[in-house]
């Protein structure tokens, strides 16, 4: 649950008129957080609120609209602290979705609001190091990662920036005037035109600029029929770590397998339903929920992927091999036929350990998220993609045996760090997986906080 709180404050009628007609207290509740918390140098003591203008915030909102609620985090790692070192393309995203970039020369919390798939947001708040900014005369210091409903963000952000326009109700500056036109066309959109821009959005593009957009992608997205962009297939697509230059060629190969293998989707959502409140969480009940139906201990092997697939989908998973799935970070298409029931299309996997993992992943998207179509398996970072990295790390080889398998050998051939590398090895030789799944499965077992990115 989020909350923007904005009190109003009067101030010396000196330097930008906007700025001073919209200058007020701001207060962020995101859950149990405070985004805005800081620590104020002068005060020596901390408060819950920044004062700030709130013109350039909701010209920011408008003007990133679509990215900032369609467009996922693409990239390896995690969010980067302020002040670290990162590159363009990180720096370029950050613009788009961390609210500091929205008020330069103004004090304002390193908050990225992005995508996470599935209708859910991510809001990530990284605190200040202590010296950072020595001289400015306050310290964010919450730091939060969490999901919330995107319809609720939107409404919470809609809100906020009909409260700061209504502020400025009467004022006359051409800059009013452009954020209230610019405003009026977000909520005035047809329902084809607000497919057009949750597409653009989710690619980090400008829909009202399409001069700018990359060659052939703006004739794919005007081909597209009524509901085609919205697809699970293209969302996946679009979500996938990659130059937006390259989806219109991925999206033309992508579709022919679908059409070769005759590709659906799945009948219904399959298995039990769970209340989880993160991908992991859905990821790891589901193939614990697998395990338990086939009896297999902590400590054992699945010896057959297939065997989950005829819990989970309640049908042997058909494995195909294309030539036609680009070198991308794209890895497998998933759907449905008619006979035999689930198909997972993928290029040819040399290595065993990797072909079984994403045969794994493969029986999670057929059984829990085709239920609206073919589905791509990526190496993105939304909702359905790490829920079906936790199930295939868990399915194949659960924390709990890891763990405890991990720890026996440690303790036998001893604790230093080629200890360590031949724990590992010998733990993932037993559950055939690779030693990153390893290595991913002990970190998740140590804290209910990490998961499979």
């Amino acid at each position: 649950m989020s909350r923007l709180e904005v009190e109003w404050n009067r101030v010396p009628d000196e330097g930008d008129p906007i700025e001073c007609r919209t200058w007020a207290r701001l207060e962020w509740l995101a859950g149990r957080h405070i985004l805005t918390r800081v620590y104020d140098r002068d005060a020596r003591s901390e408060r819950r609120g920044i004062y700030v203008p709130q013109y350039p915030i909701a010209n920011w909102i408008v003007a990133n609209w679509w990215s900032l609620l369609y467009e996922p985090w693409p990239f390896d790692g995690p969010i980067p602290a302020p002040g670290s070192k990162m590159s363009e393309d990180v720096a370029e995203w950050l613009q788009r979705h961390c609210l500091r970039a929205s008020n330069s020369g103004y004090a304002c919390p390193f908050t990225c609001i992005f995508s996470q798939g599935k209708a859910k947001i991510a809001i990530v708040n990284r605190e200040d190091p202590s010296d950072l900014y020595p001289h400015c005369p306050v310290e964010f210091i919450e730091d939060a990662e969490l999901t919330e409903d995107r319809q609720e963000i939107r409404d919470v952000l809609s809100e906020f920036v009909n409260h700061v326009i209504a502020r400025l109700d009467g004022f006359e500056d051409e800059r009013v005037s452009s954020l209230r036109a610019q405003w009026q066309t977000v909520q005035g959109l047809s329902a084809e035109e607000e497919e057009f821009c949750r597409a653009s959005g989710r690619l980090g593009l400008d829909p009202f600029d399409m001069e700018n957009w990359p060659a052939g992608l703006l004739s794919w997205f005007e081909r597209a029929l009524p509901g085609e962009l919205d697809s699970a297939f293209a969302m996946d697509l679009m979500e996938t770590p990659g130059p937006a230059r390259e989806k219109s060629a991925h999206h033309q190969a992508l579709h022919q397998i679908i059409e070769s293998f005759h590709l659906g989707p799945a009948a219904n959502i399959m298995g039990p339903a769970f209340n989880a409140q993160t991908p992991y969480d859905e990821g790891y009940s589901l193939a614990e929920w697998v395990r338990r139906k086939l009896g297999l201990a902590q400590s054992d092997q699945l010896a057959d992927v297939n065997d989950a697939a005829e819990v989970a989908c309640q049908r042997a998973l058909r494995i195909q091999t294309s030539n036609l799935i680009p070198q991308s970070r794209v890895l497998a298409v998933v759907g449905w036929a008619r006979n035999p029931g689930p198909i997972i299309a993928m290029r040819d996997q040399p290595k065993l350990d990797a072909a079984r993992f994403l045969c794994a992943r493969g029986v999670y998207m057929a059984s829990r998220a085709s239920s609206n179509g073919p589905r791509l398996v990526t190496e993105g970072r939304t909702w359905d993609q790490r829920a079906s990295r936790a199930f295939g790390a868990e399915l194949l080889a659960p924390r709990v045996g890891v763990r405890e398998m991990f720890e026996s050998t440690l303790r036998r051939i001893g604790q230093d760090e080629v200890g360590h590398y031949e724990a590992e090895t010998r733990v993932a030789q037993h559950y055939n997986v690779s030693p990153m799944i390893i290595r991913h499965q002990l970190e998740n077992s140590r804290s209910s906080l990490s998961g499979w990115m």
